[in-house]
């Protein structure tokens, strides 16, 4: 939900409030997390963090996934939180190597998959665009890039 952290990031609060996860979150600019994403844990500009929420695409084999591979911490790549389980850096390896699209799809489902299981990271959102569908919707527009305008968008009866 980085299109709309603040309202993602809140409704996550709530929501790990009920099972008794209290969140507090430190918001930064872009520029500063995406240092802190490359400093990893172990930097001292992480001291009292225990997480980041990022937006990390996983639509394609070199970016989103690779962040879990163990050889990828600090300061040669971005897995964050020093991750490490032979089987997903065994499963990257397998998705990188299929060059076939429904080879790498398979691959990066089981990839997925193990991950899942392994609770390697809270998966929140699939966020492509905000999309305003209910025909109760009015005076919304696509946004062409990363700055959605909310202003002339109103909610009434269904036309």
């Amino acid at each position: 939900g980085q299109m709309v952290p603040m309202p993602m990031n809140e409704m996550l609060q709530e929501n790990l409030k009920d099972i008794w996860i209290d969140v507090k979150f430190e918001v930064v600019d872009f520029t500063t997390i995406i240092n802190m994403l490359r400093g990893g844990t172990r930097s001292d500009q992480q001291k009292g963090f225990h997480a980041l929420n990022i937006a990390i695409p996983s639509i394609d084999p070199t970016t989103g996934w690779v962040i879990y591979h163990s050889a990828l911490t600090a300061p040669r790549g971005v897995n964050w939180g020093w991750y490490n389980n032979p089987a997903i850096d065994a499963q990257i390896a397998a998705m990188r190597e299929a060059f076939d699209p429904a080879a790498q799809n398979a691959a990066m489902g089981k990839l997925h998959s193990l991950l899942v299981d392994d609770a390697a990271a809270l998966f929140v959102v699939h966020d492509l665009n905000p999309r305003g569908l209910s025909p109760r919707v009015r005076g919304f527009v696509q946004a062409r890039n990363w700055f959605q305008d909310y202003t002339p968008v109103t909610v009434g009866p269904a036309a």
